[in-house]
């Protein structure tokens, strides 16, 4: 909206006239009234039985590996890395996703869940992820900040396949659409989880699919292109941010220096192989020691994290352990096989 202004007052002024803009139909304190209607009474009661079943036992704690202690207090300082993901990669996604009758973003999640799975042991995992919070039609043409947060909490429990995992993501993600009215502030403030200063609360991975189109910038006389400022800050441990183009999908991450100055193994690559192993490996695909599959052979394990990184636990020791004398002898069909596969 603010682009599509700014080009309208652009184009008045570089031909003497005044802008014609439409004229709003409800202001932001219009929005904020609706805001303090709605969220009292049964509808709020509702919104917090709903979220305290999904989060009230506290998620547990997501603990990236890294090669330096966390650090007691959050700095949010951070780094952004960038990279592209290739055209026919982006399109057996989408039909992949289309094929569960999930969107995008579902099967993105899925995706950096069975990640998440891998490089932490936790099969239990909340990603926090924005929504666009314009409920309204009327709010559609409003400049305003309307973005919420929502805390999305998936199991991967029980060894599910790949396209198992996928339907539990879309039905998380529709019932905390339902109920994605509840600001995360207040929702953090009637949850009372236990306060870490070295965390943010609820989570500590963010991802966010933009797919809507971008506004061009057709003004006479100028030439304008993107720019992609320079910035050295991170709300949360990793975020991942997904756009969709007509190229494939381009993909941004921000991070904290829980690893220092080294080279972080969830780069461009890694993303590569485990998008092509959550839309590929629904077949069963042999492996073993000596030639195990594609994604096993070319994705980082718990196995070779631990051994790069001095300060893992000594949980990541005993996985260590655990993985160098494990065997696999049967078909990767699900997220627990994938996880577990040697290298």
């Amino acid at each position: 909206m603010a682009v599509r202004e700014l080009v309208a007052f652009y184009r008045a002024a570089h031909e003497g006239r005044s802008p014609a803009l439409p004229a709003l139909a409800v202001q932001y304190v219009d929005f904020a009234h609706w805001q303090r209607e709605d969220l009292q009474g049964e509808r709020l009661a509702e919104l917090l039985t709903f979220w305290r079943a999904r989060l009230g036992d506290e998620p547990p704690s997501l603990d990236l590996p890294g090669d330096r202690p966390r650090q007691a207090v959050q700095s949010y300082r951070g780094r952004h890395l960038g990279f592209h993901l290739p055209r026919a990669l982006s399109e057996r996604l989408g039909s992949f996703h289309r094929s569960g009758e999930a969107t995008l973003f579902m099967a993105l999640l899925a995706a950096v869940d069975a990640l998440l799975c891998r490089y932490t042991g936790e099969r239990d995992l909340t990603v926090g992820t924005p929504v666009a919070g314009r409920s309204r039609s009327e709010l559609e043409g409003l400049i305003g900040c309307f973005v919420n947060t929502l805390a999305l909490r998936v199991d991967l429990g029980g060894d599910p396949s790949f396209r198992q995992l996928l339907a539990r993501v879309r039905q998380v993600a529709l019932d905390a659409y339902a109920h994605q009215e509840l600001p995360f502030e207040t929702l953090v403030e009637h949850l009372r989880p236990s306060r870490d200063l070295s965390r943010s609360p609820l989570f500590q991975v963010m991802v966010l699919l933009q797919n809507l189109p971008g506004e061009r910038l057709d003004l006479p006389g100028l030439t304008v292109e993107p720019w992609e400022p320079e910035r050295a800050t991170a709300r949360f441990d990793l975020s991942l941010y997904f756009t969709a183009t007509a190229s494939g999908c381009r993909i941004a991450k921000a991070m904290k220096p829980i690893a220092g100055e080294r080279p972080q193994p969830l780069a461009a690559r890694t993303m590569r192989i485990v998008l092509s192993g959550l839309i590929g490996l629904n077949t069963p695909a042999r492996c073993n020691t000596r030639a195990t599959s594609q994604l096993s052979a070319s994705l980082p394990t718990r196995q070779s994290l631990a051994r790069n990184c001095p300060a893992v636990s000594g949980r990541g020791r005993s996985v260590r352990r655990e993985l160098s004398s494990a065997r696999c002898t049967r078909s990767i069909t699900s997220v627990q096989d994938w996880v577990h596969a040697p290298v």
